[in-house]
Formats: structure tokens, sequence, C-alpha cells
């Protein structure tokens, strides 16, 4: 009987962790979107538009400040699946392939904000669960690229891990 009941508050602890998670960080993206769709637009009004260089990197840099220190999530600006050329940038060292295929296509096809659950992959190897949001964007002079913010789950996974450990002594 303990075992159930412990198991049945680690999974109430869990989901309302994650829900709570996903609901601010669905927030923080939508936010930085659009941030950077207005970013964006304002680097194409002038009579002399940047290098698509120096418009890739201040959206990354003013996103990345949004982030904190430190850094609640970080931000990745692809370029759109089929598109070349252009550069792409990311923060704190988080490799493009902490974005799932699947959802790149999905944002691709859709031309909308979404998300899923993945793996915040590194350039040191290191990994840890994550939130992954992306949304349609277009660099003036490049063409369609794909915003994404990747938030980790290291937080509620130490939580959740204390809930464990304590539900197991106290089993």
């Amino acid at each position: 009987v303990v075992v159930l009941v412990v198991t049945a508050m680690v999974n109430r602890v869990t989901t309302g962790l994650l829900s709570d998670k996903q609901e601010r960080s669905l927030t923080e993206a939508t936010a930085d979107w659009q941030q950077a769709l207005q970013l964006l637009a304002a680097a194409d009004a002038g009579p002399a538009t940047a290098s698509p260089e120096r418009i890739v990197d201040g959206v990354v840099s003013d996103l990345a400040a949004n982030a904190g220190s430190p850094a609640r999530y970080d931000v990745l600006l692809l370029r759109a699946p089929g598109e070349v050329g252009g550069p792409e940038r990311a923060t704190n060292l988080i490799s493009p392939a902490s974005v799932p295929a699947e959802l790149s296509a999905e944002v691709a096809a859709l031309g909308r904000q979404m998300w899923t659950n993945s793996t915040a992959v590194f350039l040191d190897g290191s990994q840890d669960a994550a939130m992954a949001v992306g949304a349609p964007v277009e660099v003036p002079g490049v063409g369609d690229y794909q915003l994404f913010h990747v938030f980790p789950y290291t937080e509620q996974s130490d939580i959740i891990s204390l809930v464990r450990s304590a539900g197991l002594v106290a089993g």
C-alpha cells in the first residue's frame, strides 16, 4: 500500500512540475518570438539592411539576454529545412542536435509555434532532459529560419529525484 501511495505522489508531483515548467516556458518562448519578429522587421526597414550575420547575431544576443544569468534557456536561430546558406547561431554551446527533426518539420509545415520534449545536447557532449519550442521567422535578405528555445528540466528532475528518495525512505 505504501508503495502505491508513494508512486501516486511522485506521479502527481512530476505532472505538476512539468506542466508548470511547460506553461512558463511557452510564455517565455512566445514573448521572445514576438521580440524576434520585431527585431527582424526593424532590420529590414532601413535604407541599408545590415548583413545577415549581424542580423542573426543581434537577434540571438538580444534573446540570450532575456534568458538571464545563469541562463534559464538556450536560443538557436537555424535555417528552415530546405534553406541553404546564411548564418546559424546558438547560445551557451548548445548543439542544433537538441532540436528534433520532427519538431523542425512541424514548424515548417504548419508555420506556427510548436513544442516537444527533447534532450538538450551540448557541444561538450553533456545532455539534459529538456523542452524544445520552435517558431518560424524570416531573416531579411536570407530567407526562412526557425527560432528555437531549449528549456532544461534540470531543476524539475532534481525535485522529482528528491521526492522519490524521500518516498523510498518513508516506505
